[in-house]
């Protein structure tokens, strides 16, 4: 009887015992998170600008795209420590890209030129750039529940809307941009999410034609990405294929080709084929993923391994990431992209102990 009782209490502190690292452990994780967080609001200015750089920085730029990431790390830490000032943050910039919306609903990237901000003809895509806008704005409603302010977006909500579709194909992909007639694999994962949150966005606007639309969209590019974008020969995801027929293949440089693997692993629906492609991606190129980081080239790596592990639910790969990622800050002393901030906020405020 008292051995028996004796292994009860060896369990029961074993339990203890990991239960307690686990929260020392998300604790730790929130640091990190909330570090990212503060080095994005110092890259913001008040006008709501998210540069690309310390603010007062030469050549400094504003690209939707990763400022769209930035405040959605904004968002996600606002979530786990209801500190205002980064839902301030992520509002702000929210508001931004609204007011610099082309009449057709796309944004450029922004110069600072002569002491302000200054639209450029350039921008990378206009499909990912409207979807992950979107995907934030749902980010925030989820956080606030604020239908007054979610209702005030409407009419900037439909003009994203209507630029993600704007090169949509007949088979359910869009292309990077009206003028680049390539359907790449990473574009139409950002758009299969941001389609899934304008349904949902629609759904709580009761616009039920758009949420409908958007519905069906999601499903067929979905369809489109499995059929289309993964070769079945080389069990991974194409670069993307073009208008033409033709395909870009490849699974040797980290980007886009291993990249924009790990990201169909994290934000494609969870699946067998997936869960496959992440075993192989971890067998064949573990070398990218830094033992420890020595660059911001590292933090990436580490990042997009991140997000590829909690997209499969591999907790423990996870949580290691989460702990490498700790002192990251000492690589961003002179600015950094603050879309990876973004990322690493949102990483580190995953539970990893679910």
């Amino acid at each position: 009887m008292q051995s028996k009782a004796a292994v009860r209490w060896f369990v029961f502190l074993a339990a203890a015992f990991a239960w307690q690292t686990l929260q020392a452990s998300s604790r730790e994780s929130i640091k990190i998170a909330t570090a990212a967080a503060d080095l994005i609001l110092k890259q913001q200015d008040g006008t709501g600008a998210i540069a690309m750089g310390l603010l007062g920085q030469k050549d400094n730029k504003v690209i939707g795209y990763f400022a769209c990431f930035a405040a959605h790390g904004l968002v996600d830490v606002y979530s786990k420590t209801r500190k205002p000032k980064y839902l301030e943050g992520a509002k702000r910039w929210v508001d931004w890209y609204a007011a610099h919306q082309s009449e057709e609903g796309a944004i450029f990237d922004y110069a600072w030129q002569d002491g302000q901000w200054m639209a450029t003809t350039q921008l990378d895509s206009t499909d990912s750039y409207a979807a992950v806008y979107i995907d934030l704005v749902k980010a925030i409603f989820d956080a606030t529940n604020d239908i007054s302010w979610l209702k005030s977006l409407q009419p900037i909500l439909v003009k994203a809307y209507n630029v993600v579709n704007m090169t949509r194909q007949p088979n359910g992909l869009t292309t990077a941009k009206p003028e680049y007639p390539v359907m790449y694999t990473m574009d139409n994962v950002e758009v299969l999410t941001g389609l899934k949150s304008a349904a949902n966005l629609f759904v709580i606007l009761k616009d039920s034609a758009r949420a409908s639309q958007a519905t069906k969209q999601a499903d067929e590019t979905k369809k489109a990405i499995g059929r289309l974008l993964w070769n079945e020969s080389a069990k991974c995801y194409r670069i993307g294929i073009q208008t033409d027929g033709g395909k870009l293949e490849g699974l040797k440089n980290w980007y886009p080709d291993i990249m924009a693997n790990l990201m169909a692993a994290a934000w494609l629906p969870r699946s067998l084929r997936n869960l496959s492609l992440y075993a192989s991606l971890s067998s064949k190129f573990d070398r990218t993923m830094p033992d420890k980081a020595a660059s911001l080239e590292d933090i990436e790596h580490m990042v997009w391994w991140g997000w590829a592990s909690a997209g499969i639910e591999n907790n423990i790969t996870l949580a290691k990431v989460q702990k490498k990622l700790n002192g990251f800050e000492q690589y961003t002393q002179g600015g950094c992209d603050p879309g990876l901030l973004g990322h690493i906020a949102r990483l580190c405020c995953i539970d990893a102990s679910r």
